[in-house]
């Protein structure tokens, strides 16, 4: 796990739990087109989008440059969705999901029909936002198991691991 400013751990959840999160979805494609509205779910992680940045080399004039201009913001960012309330949210996450990746064959369309710009907020222990950033252009890379359908007020467990372009402090 990887080491937060002090101000920024005392205020979010027990980081022996995880974070929690809230993911901000916007024009997310469905059965019923793109409707403009945003979806919230919950979810939790060890990590956060932005922890750590791989350096990215460029020679210039026969020497090796590295500064922060070079450092790539792209990545993977694992989580696992926990939602327990917005039913409707988490018929249009499953609506998109479905639409974008075969579950039988475990192949995902073409990625660049379906990113999407997620607003993530993390939550301290009273669920008030103390970090946000914005991961831009993301997709799902890894779907873990889950049983889509009707549900009976079924809360939504499903890890996915979102590979996006890169993320931004909002």
């Amino acid at each position: 796990m990887a080491v937060h400013a002090i101000q920024e751990t005392a205020q979010m959840t027990d980081p022996a739990k995880g974070f929690m999160f809230e993911l901000i979805f916007e024009n997310l494609l469905g059965s019923r087109g793109i409707t403009g509205e945003q979806i919230e779910l919950r979810a939790q992680s060890y990590t956060f989008p932005g922890e750590s940045m791989s350096t990215t080399s460029m020679a210039i004039a026969g020497y090796d440059r590295h500064d922060a201009g070079l450092k790539s913001r792209g990545g993977d960012w694992t989580t696992s969705i926990i939602e327990t309330q917005n039913y409707d949210a988490i018929n249009r996450f499953e609506d998109w999901l479905t639409i974008m990746h075969d579950f039988n064959s475990g192949i995902t369309g073409f990625t660049s029909e379906y990113k999407i710009d997620i607003q993530i907020n993390a939550l301290n222990a009273k669920k008030a936002a103390v970090v946000k950033r914005k991961l831009r252009r993301a997709w799902p890379k890894t779907i873990g198991n889950y049983t889509f359908g009707p549900k009976d007020d079924k809360a939504l467990n499903l890890s996915v691991t979102w590979r996006f372009d890169w993320w931004e402090t909002v």
